[in-house]
Parts: structure tokens; C-alpha cells; sequence
């Protein structure tokens, strides 16, 4: 029970400035806060005998308020308890983050949950920070939000965190985060000298330096990259654009009549919502071929394609980020027929890992 206790605190408590530095941008009332709980947390360590382990954590509660009197810390007011005669839990009280912060303290509060949920194994809150698909490119492997998930289970399987002092596996100094574009950051830390386990096996192969790059999810910084830059990085950080091409050039190869191009544009396998029907490439080509004997495409040449497309999360999530564009056909001549595609609304559009490029997943 104390164990649990003890995930408790840490959980609500470190409210995401785990390591150096970010406690540097706020005010010293938040960081005198922070500093309690820290202390606190790295006594609750000690008392269940994890003396080094509670020990990282009081040094970095003086590391973030200098001026700490373990003596003027009022354990009543840094936690409260919460119907002890039923269950003998406890919850923390603790500083809310001040509005308005910088992206950098931005990404740096998210990069610190996340390694904070690493030393607590707490897989769902480490998941909150991270994409629906994270990319390693040195490993030349991308995995989606589940795969990301069932590794980290098993990871966690292997090793017991919970024994490892923070300071044993990272040099806590030297987290940091820098600007790499517009619409991405990177933060990083490194390994400690003869960490407790080389995480540079998982994750950065063969570098002591762990780097993580965030791009801004709705309101919230998270992890999509892990090492270095992704290959094709505009089309995964701003892929409508990449979506409307791959639709128009889809349709100009079907004005030219050219199937192995044709083809080229859709998944393997396809799924003919209206159908009901799930075709592969060979399937698709002979159902494409039909029509190009029997209909004229050029009318294609003359159309213009208007678009709203938009992120989903109705189906096919196994593959990872997927767009649902809806199309509105204009022009062309007056009558003419649009073969094929006159009898859907739309199509569902994802990225192809293999190929580095965007596909049509399915039409509806």
C-alpha cells in the first residue's frame, strides 16, 4: 500500500518539472510549492527504505527552491486525506502551471511528464504525451499509438524502474529544449555515466544523448519522433496539402487512363465502403481496367475539385493518422459524367510507411 501511495504522490504531484531547468521560468511561490512536494515525495521514498532514490529527489527539491525549510513544510496542506477509515488514500494538494507559458516551457512540461511517468511505469500517463504514431527513424521503424503501448508494457515487464534512482540512469542537469522550425521542438537528455539501463539500445541507438521531437496536437506539445527528424517531414506535420495531391493526381491518372499509376494511389488492401466490399491491388485493377474500356475519363481534364478534408477517427486507426476528404466536382461539360468517382462522397487517405507517401484507404 505505501507503494501506491507513493505513485500517488508522484503522480499528481510533480506536475510535470521533474528534472533541471523548468522550474527556472516560474515564479518562486510555484517553485516553493514544487519544492514541498519533491521533498516530500523523496521522504516517502526513504521511509519505505529507497534511500538514494528519495535522496534524488530532496536534492532536487533544493535545486528548485534554495531557500527550503524542511521545518515550515506543513504536510497537512501539501496533502490531504481522503476518507481514510474506507480506503486510507491520499491526495496531494499541488500548484496548478501558470497560463500563458512559452512553447519552450511548453514542451519542456510535457518532455517532463513523460520521463516522469517512465520512472513511475505509468504507461498511460506516458502515452498521453505522445502522437498517434511516433516515428524512430534510426531504426527505420514507425509505430502507431497501440504498438507504442504493448511496447512499453512489455518493456516495463523487463526492468523495475520503480528501483532505479533518477540520477542513475539520466544526468538530470542537462535536460533541455531548442526550437527546430516553426511547428517543431526538440528536447533532450543525457544518459548518465554507466546508466542503470542503455536506453540508447531503444530508442537512440548508440548515443548517449536521448532526443524527443514535439509538434503542437491541438493545444498540447507531443512526441511523434524519437532520435532525428523523420524522413518526409512536411507530409506528417502538415499533410493536407499532401492529401489534396495525392487525390489530384490519383485523377489525373485515371484522365489519362493510366492503371498501373492508378493503382499506384491506393492501399493494399482497399476497402469500397459503399460496397461493402475490400479489394487488392490486382482486384482493383481489374474493376479500374472495366471502366476505362467502357467510359471516356477526359472529362477529368476539365473538372475543378474542391476539398474539405479533416483529420478522423472514425475508422481504419490501425494504419495510424488518417484524413477524410470529401470532394465537390465543378465544371466540365455540361451533362458530361464522371465515371467511377461520381458515385462516391469521398475518400479516406492515409500515410503509406513503406512508400513515404499518402494513399487513398478506402472511398465512400
Amino acid at each position: 500500500m505505501k507503494k501506491f501511495l507513493l505513485f500517488i504522490i508522484i503522480f499528481v504531484l510533480i506536475g510535470g518539472t521533474v528534472f533541471a531547468q523548468f522550474y527556472e521560468h516560474f515564479n518562486m511561490s510555484f517553485r516553493r510549492e514544487l519544492a514541498e512536494a519533491y521533498y516530500l515525495v523523496g521522504k516517502q521514498y526513504q521511509s519505505i527504505g529507497k534511500k538514494e532514490k528519495g535522496s534524488d529527489f530532496i536534492d532536487m527539491a533544493f535545486n528548485i527552491y534554495p531557500d527550503l525549510n524542511p521545518k515550515s513544510i506543513d504536510p497537512d496542506k501539501r496533502i490531504v486525506k481522503s476518507a481514510p477509515k474506507i480506503t486510507g488514500e491520499w491526495k496531494p494538494k499541488y500548484p496548478s502551471i501558470p497560463s500563458g507559458i512559452t512553447a519552450e516551457n511548453a514542451v519542456k512540461y510535457q518532455f517532463a511528464r513523460f520521463l516522469r511517468n517512465f520512472f513511475i511505469e505509468n504507461t498511460k500517463g506516458m502515452l498521453d504525451v505522445v502522437d498517434s504514431r511516433i516515428y524512430i527513424p534510426q531504426l527505420g521503424a514507425s509505430y502507431s499509438y497501440d504498438q507504442f503501448q504493448s511496447a512499453l508494457v512489455d518493456f516495463f515487464k523487463m526492468y523495475d524502474i520503480d528501483q532505479i534512482p533518477p540520477s542513475k540512469q539520466f544526468d538530470l542537469t542537462t535536460m533541455d529544449a531548442h526550437q527546430v522550425s516553426k511547428h517543431m521542438w526538440s528536447a533532450s537528455v543525457m544518459l548518465a555515466d554507466d546508466a542503470e539501463i542503455d536506453l540508447s539500445q531503444f530508442l537512440n541507438p548508440g548515443k548517449k544523448e536521448q532526443v524527443f521531437f514535439f509538434r503542437l496536437v491541438g493545444n498540447k506539445w507531443k512526441i511523434f519522433s524519437v532520435g532525428e527528424e523523420p524522413e518526409m517531414l512536411n507530409e506528417t506535420l502538415h499533410p493536407e496539402e499532401y492529401v489534396k495531391n495525392t487525390i489530384i493526381s490519383c485523377l489525373n491518372a485515371f484522365a489519362a487512363k493510366d492503371l498501373p499509376n492508378c493503382v499506384a494511389y491506393f492501399t493494399e488492401p482497399f476497402t469500397d465502403i459503399p460496397n461493402g466490399k475490400t479489394l487488392d491491388n490486382d482486384e482493383l485493377g481489374d474493376v479500374f481496367k472495366v471502366f476505362f474500356d467502357e467510359y471516356d475519363f477526359s472529362v477529368l481534364r476539365d473538372v475543378h475539385v474542391t476539398m474539405n478534408i479533416s483529420e478522423s477517427r472514425e475508422l481504419f486507426q490501425e494504419n495510424g493518422k488518417i484524413f477524410k476528404a470529401y470532394m465537390n466536382f465543378e465544371g466540365g461539360s455540361s451533362g458530361a459524367r464522371l465515371p467511377y468517382w461520381e458515385s462516391y462522397k469521398g475518400t479516406f487517405v492515409v500515410f503509406d510507411e513503406l512508400e513515404k507517401t499518402w494513399k487513398i484507404r478506402a472511398i465512400f
